[in-house]
């Protein structure tokens, strides 16, 4: 297998987006989910990631999207595989730059980045923009 997609989150960030994601471009089986919940600590995380690296072990490339930098499960994450260079691992996940990463297996990280930055828009400013150009 080539490349999987793994989200991390704190609660259920990571299932709710998948969610989304299959909701948008339909299931996909090497799209995966860790998150780490309220009455959890970190060990029952460790533990996950854990399980959940031993379903990844065939894939030649995991890309790992974490939902905030310093965080728990971002931390744990890359204390466990920042020696790995099997992995990629990338903070402030959101549904444009995933589904970029799912869409196209072969996306670079750093255009992953851009499109997730990119994404990020002022709607009124656009919107205000385009009544001043109507005028």
């Amino acid at each position: 297998m080539s490349k999987a997609v793994l989200l991390i989150s704190h609660g259920k960030l990571a299932y709710e987006l998948k969610n989304t994601l299959e909701m948008i471009v339909g299931s996909n089986e090497n799209l995966y989910c860790v998150g780490l919940y309220v009455k959890e600590n970190i060990h029952d995380f460790e533990k996950k990631l854990d399980d959940m690296l031993e379903k990844l072990i065939n894939y030649k490339e995991v890309l790992i999207f974490a939902d905030l930098y310093g965080g728990s499960p971002c931390n744990t994450t890359l204390k466990y595989l920042s020696e790995n260079k099997h992995y990629e691992i990338i903070s402030g996940m959101n549904l444009p730059m995933v589904l970029s990463a799912v869409l196209n297996p072969n996306e670079k990280k750093e255009s992953l980045i851009n499109i997730g930055r990119n994404a990020i828009i002022d709607i009124r400013s656009v919107y205000e923009n385009m009544s001043d150009d109507e005028n």
